[in-house]
């Protein structure tokens, strides 16, 4: 047990640590970059015009809704109220509005986490996986009090490192380098993405009401969040459907006759009228719908402001690279099986069965297809050598005419290992819906933005396997004991691979921070110093 013994101080270090580094980051980019940069310019003034009381004020070439101007605003007048002199119209503060809630992030994953695995342990018990009371009892009757506080001990420790190991994931997880990055700078996506996974949060708790205002609430961060709204509130009807007697089974168990009886089964379920009674809850997500569609009416269009270089397209490819970034900052998650045992059932998915053959066949002409005939490379890309994808697309991509025709196998595997990942977790519909809602989010834009992946990128890794269950919480006897010393000894398995992510993110992101900050350069197109990011 000498692993559950450190659990609290490595969470609090962490924890402290985590949070340390980014203040003491967020105070050298505001030491060095001074004055706003790259987009920042535009939400500045706007923020600055807001907190001057000009609510009438716009800034045309703005494409995302005031919701970070409105935030920073409340934020300065609650500490004025209590006679702080911070105001709005300071940059460092207005930066400081991202990493307020980006802080806020590890503890919203870990809380996040912590609801799925109380799901995940009603639905063992439920199953009969837990002893009858009766034999626990005697058991319990047959055990010295001595034994007993031991147990109890051991109990509590072995939460300490349930806690341990969720916040060293959940650390891990909120350093994807291209979201740490955007804490330190006024941009609208850590907030949008902050409010996006509390609404989530309310609906796993079935605070269906909290839910639905942070959803409407995330509509004045950025407008494409209502597709998350509608994601959200299908995993709702999912849960309220299931209760009722819909048939969604476990992805990685369904076959090619699920569909249709998933089908059939809904069909059943919706001639009940309890059934409508049950899924009603839901509604309250409706008005937030509404007041999208009425934005859409007033606006004459999703996009606010500089339409011309904002027009939706078909860009498939986005799906593939979204998979395939992935897999570059999660492999230590996806390998927490074990390479073999990763490489086997990537195997077995492509090619184990003439019926997995077939489509993984299908899948490579699809992925084929998307790159031949709708790849698209943004002006922005093309031109702007301030960012990632730029030396992405020139330096791999279109290095050669064929090389971005050979990234296609690399497209597929890395599609396969997270269809497999979620599938060990989720329900045939539920992953439908996150599809769905992730290829609308990402195939209409032409713009290749890792900040554009957050969210799906983040749901991924919440529904990836959770740690394993406590075993070993049983009353002391020496095989319970063993058995919690093979469970300590696999949750610290676990926190490592989290503990290598972590480090993989910290390096990328300290290389990024380090020429963003120390190596500006000069261009003949933009006046002042450039500097490179994401």
């Amino acid at each position: 047990m000498s692993h559950l013994r450190t659990a609290v101080p490595t969470r609090k270090t962490l924890e402290v640590g985590f949070a340390l580094v980014s203040a003491l980051l967020s105070e050298h980019v505001n030491r060095i970059v001074n004055e706003p940069y790259m987009d920042e310019i535009f939400h500045i003034p706007q923020a600055q015009a807001y907190c001057h009381g000009k609510w009438d004020t716009w800034d045309p070439k703005l494409t995302t809704p005031p919701g970070i101007y409105l935030l920073s605003n409340l934020l300065a007048r609650g500490l004025q109220y209590i006679h702080l002199p911070l105001t709005c119209l300071n940059l460092n503060f207005l930066r400081s509005t991202n990493l307020v809630l980006y802080l806020i992030l590890p503890h919203l994953i870990v809380a996040i986490r912590q609801a799925l695995l109380e799901k995940t342990k009603q639905l063992r018990m439920h199953h009969g996986r837990a002893t009858t009371a009766k034999a626990r009892g005697a058991r319990i009757g047959n055990t010295l009090s001595g034994q007993l506080l031991h147990h109890v001990v051991d109990e509590m420790q072995r939460s300490e490192l349930v806690k341990t190991v969720l916040s060293t994931e959940a650390h891990a997880i909120t350093s994807f380098p291209p979201l740490w990055f955007f804490a330190f700078l006024y941009y609208t996506d850590v907030g949008s993405f902050v409010v996006v996974l509390a609404s989530y949060f309310a609906s796993l708790k079935e605070r269906l009401m909290v839910s639905a205002l942070f959803a409407l609430v995330s509509l004045t961060f950025r407008q494409t969040n209502v597709i998350w709204v509608a994601f959200i509130m299908w995993t709702v009807l999912l849960r309220r459907l299931k209760e009722c007697g819909l048939h969604d089974p476990l992805a990685a168990k369904a076959t090619r006759s699920s569909m249709l009886e998933v089908i059939k089964s809904g069909m059943r379920v919706f001639r009940k009228s309890s059934t409508w009674r049950r899924v009603s809850g839901s509604f309250v997500y409706l008005p937030v719908f509404a007041a999208f569609a009425l934005f859409l009416k007033i606006n004459n269009g999703i996009v606010l402001g500089d339409k011309t270089n904002h027009v939706a397209g078909l860009h498939f490819p986005q799906l593939f690279y979204f998979t395939a970034s992935s897999t570059v900052f999660a492999w230590p998650s996806l390998l927490r099986a074990g390479p073999m045992r990763l490489a086997r059932s990537t195997f077995q998915s492509l090619v184990g069965s003439r019926s997995a053959f077939f489509s993984t066949i299908l899948l490579l002409v699809t992925i084929a297809a998307s790159v031949r005939y709708f790849t698209i490379f943004h002006p922005f890309v093309l031109a702007d050598n301030r960012h990632y994808p730029f030396y992405i697309r020139k330096r791999v991509l279109d290095w050669r005419p064929w090389t971005r025709y050979a990234a296609i196998p690399t497209y597929l595997v890395c599609t396969v290992m997270w269809w497999n990942q979620l599938a060990q977790t989720q329900t045939l519909l539920w992953l439908i819906g996150f599809i769905a809602s992730t290829a609308l989010t990402l195939v209409p834009s032409p713009l290749i933005e890792p900040r554009y992946f957050l969210v799906p990128y983040v749901l991924m890794r919440l529904h990836s396997p959770l740690p394993p269950g406590d075993e070993g919480a049983e009353p002391p006897t020496q095989e319970a004991h063993g058995r919690g010393s093979e469970w300590a000894g696999e949750m610290t398995h676990w926190m490592l691979a989290s503990f290598i992510e972590l480090a993989c993110n910290i390096l990328i992101h300290g290389v990024t921070m380090y020429i963003f900050l120390h190596r500006p350069f000069r261009s003949p197109f933009e006046p002042g110093l450039q500097r490179f990011m994401w």
